[in-house]
Formats: C-alpha cells, sequence, structure tokens
C-alpha cells in the first residue's frame, strides 16, 4: 500500500486572550491508501482539527504534512487550492447540499467547478448509481432521507476521484441503521477503489468498520489498534 498522508510533529495552538490552547499537540502519523482510518473521541479531543490539517484548510503551528510526498504546510495561500483539487475531497456531517438543485446537480455542480468537460454527466450519474441512489437522481434534497442526503455529499465527493476523502462525523445526523450504510459506502471505497478514508467520529457503534482505529484526547494520540474490530 502506498503511503499517501505523513505528518510529523504536528502540533496547532490557539490564542484565547492571554491563554493558550494546544488543540493538536506532537502528533505523528501515516496514512495509507487502501485503508479506512477512523479517528476516535470526546468533542474537543482534535479529531476536527486533525483532520482539517490534513485536508489544507487549517496551518499547523509547528510540524509538517506531506501529501504523496508532496510538503503542503510550506506551500502558500495560493498553491494549496490545487493541493486540494488534485488529493481530497470531504464529507461533512452537515451535508452540505445546495436546497435549489436536485441530487444529480449537486454532483454535476462540483464536475464542472472542477473543469470536467462531456463526461460529466455520465460520471455524476455513475457516482449516484454506486451510491445506490439511481432511482432518487432528480430528487431535490428536502425529498431525501437524512442518509440519502449524505450519499449524495459520499457522491459529489467521489466525483472528483481524490486519492484522499477525509469524513468530519460522516454519520452524527443519522440512526444507526442509516449510519452503518454510510460506512459501508466510504469502507467499500477504500477496498475496492484503493482510497485513503479518514474518519472523525465519536460514534463507537462504526468501529467495526475501520482498519485502524485512533484514540485521540486532549490533542494526543491516546491510543491506537489495527485490524478490524
Amino acid at each position: 500500500m502506498e503511503t499517501a498522508v505523513v505528518a510529523q510533529d504536528l502540533t496547532k495552538i490557539y490564542t484565547e486572550g492571554r491563554f493558550q490552547v494546544n488543540a493538536v499537540s506532537s502528533i505523528n502519523l501515516e496514512l495509507k491508501e487502501g485503508e479506512i482510518v477512523g479517528l476516535f473521541g470526546p468533542s474537543g479531543s482534535g479529531k476536527t482539527t486533525l483532520l482539517s490539517m490534513i485536508g489544507c484548510i487549517l496551518r499547523p503551528t509547528s510540524g509538517s504534512i506531506k501529501m504523496f510526498g508532496v510538503e503542503t504546510t510550506a506551500m502558500d495561500e495560493n498553491e494549496l487550492p490545487e493541493i486540494r483539487r488534485k488529493y481530497i475531497s470531504f464529507v461533512f456531517q452537515g451535508f452540505n447540499l445546495f436546497p435549489a438543485l436536485t441530487a444529480f446537480e449537486n454532483v454535476m455542480i462540483i464536475l464542472k467547478l472542477k473543469g470536467a468537460g462531456e463526461s460529466a454527466d455520465q460520471r455524476a450519474r455513475d457516482m449516484l448509481t454506486m451510491v445506490g441512489l439511481s432511482d432518487r437522481m432528480n430528487f431535490l434534497p428536502r425529498d431525501l432521507s437524512g442518509g440519502q442526503k449524505q450519499r449524495v455529499a459520499i457522491a459529489r465527493s467521489l466525483a472528483t476521484d481524490a486519492p484522499v476523502i477525509l469524513a468530519d462525523e460522516p454519520t452524527g445526523n443519522l440512526d444507526h441503521t442509516n449510519g452503518r450504510k454510510v460506512m459501508e459506502i466510504l469502507r467499500k471505497l477504500a477496498v475496492e477503489q484503493n482510497k485513503c478514508v479518514v474518519v472523525a467520529t465519536h460514534d463507537t457503534r462504526i468501529q467495526d468498520f475501520f482498519d485502524v482505529s485512533i484514540e485521540m484526547e486532549d490533542g494526543r494520540i491516546v491510543g491506537m489498534k489495527r485490524g478490524m474490530q
């Protein structure tokens, strides 16, 4: 398996008035293609901050991140969008769908923004079919269940074929059954499409989907288990 992401001595410090808060402290981590990794921990443990730094949304205070051998922490703000476009897709808890667009159009708009040509139409259809929504392509978000909305969001993230998928609490707004359906899709992406999938979650009910489970507390990694639980 090829190494997708390497984080070395990664630290993020926020200053609040006279105080400093260590959101993430001295994290060392290696993430590989073909694996699905779970970041577990309570709110405030640093999961989302770590995910945001890996995704080049948030800059670390110190330390380094390499994405397929490319050092991203030294890049300026003009270079980072190209890294995100080339390597990273995001799946968020809140779905972030355009309410006036159908499921199909929500996927298509991302492809158009990425500069996709005539193949965009078929690619959008293929991605929605892959997540089990071939019969919901023309539905607006208001007519979809929470689980279906999350699957549209996943289809949209897959449409660009990025090798790294970062999911922040993707099951947070879903019941247990729909949450597991979403996790089945994410695991399938890692196993069958060789994606590096990283999921930040506090939902221990989905722990059995992960190749690697990482426990975070107070900005540090306090435990790591390899192998599906």
